[in-house]
């Protein structure tokens, strides 16, 4: 079966994309709007931040659990494994945001901070 960190990690991603999804709409009304100027440089501007927090989802994802499954079958079969693994980069990704704090605005340390809590709750 699947782990339940598994399925814990895959809720938060299915709601990080949820609200990058809202925050296009968003930006897609204004622009639908035409009431204001919007360059394709300010429309990257304003999704850059987005952008970082998806390719460290995105990084985390391809580390945690796509790796896995090419791994030594026996050992990465097993459930505890697998969510001690995804634990694992979850928390490294942490650190690493963690001592860039400082200089990263883009709240790529926050999103990873709740992924790890709410997938290590099961």
């Amino acid at each position: 079966g699947i782990p339940q960190t598994y399925q814990a990690f895959v809720t938060c991603v299915s709601q990080f994309l949820s609200d990058f999804r809202a925050k296009l709409l968003e930006l897609e009304k204004v622009i639908m709007k035409q009431e204001e100027l919007m360059s394709l440089a300010m429309l990257s501007s304003k999704l850059q931040p987005w952008f970082d927090k998806v390719q460290t989802v995105h990084s985390v994802y391809v580390s945690g659990v796509a790796s896995v499954s090419s791994e030594d079958a026996r050992q990465s079969s097993s459930n505890c494994f697998k969510a001690a693994h995804l634990l694992d980069i979850l928390y490294q990704a942490l650190f690493e945001l963690d001592l860039i704090s400082l200089v990263d605005k883009t709240g790529r340390k926050n999103v990873i901070l709740e992924m790890l809590i709410k997938s290590s709750q099961p």
